[in-house]
């Protein structure tokens, strides 16, 4: 009885103690939602570490919307996460739909992709999805 009791109070505690782990989105590549800051912080330099790695990976990101305005041009980004105002996480997103008001949180799933401007190589995401 005693082990019955046992056995059915460690169950327990393993099935509850599950909810916490993420579940990786398997439709994508590389599910950056799913990270603490500190494995957001890793991942998000091996990014811009090695960006031709990812290029063609389609990736999942969450967080604000940040546009402005530069040379004629509007750029779009999705900010990951800002460091004590020091340093920002981020990545330029291009989409053909209307974007949300500056600073709205957002969730994107877009292709890691690469364009040339006056010689120079940036890297964006082409999202595919966007929810706000």
């Amino acid at each position: 009885m005693k082990k019955l009791l046992l056995l059915i109070c460690v169950m327990s505690l393993f099935i509850t103690g599950c909810n916490d782990i993420p579940v990786r989105d398997r439709s994508v590549d590389l599910d950056l939602t799913v990270f603490s800051a500190v494995m957001l912080a890793a991942e998000y330099d091996k990014i811009l570490g090695n960006p031709n790695r990812y290029l063609g990976q389609t990736i999942k990101a969450k967080g604000s919307f940040l546009t402005f305005f530069f040379n004629d041009r509007d750029y779009n980004f999705i900010v990951l996460r800002e460091i004590d105002a020091c340093c920002v996480e981020r990545f330029e997103i291009k989409w053909d739909g209307d974007f949300p008001p500056e600073g709205t949180m957002m969730e994107i799933v877009g292709v890691f992709s690469r364009y040339e401007d006056s010689g120079r190589a940036f890297h964006y995401l082409a999202v595919e999805e966007m929810s706000f």
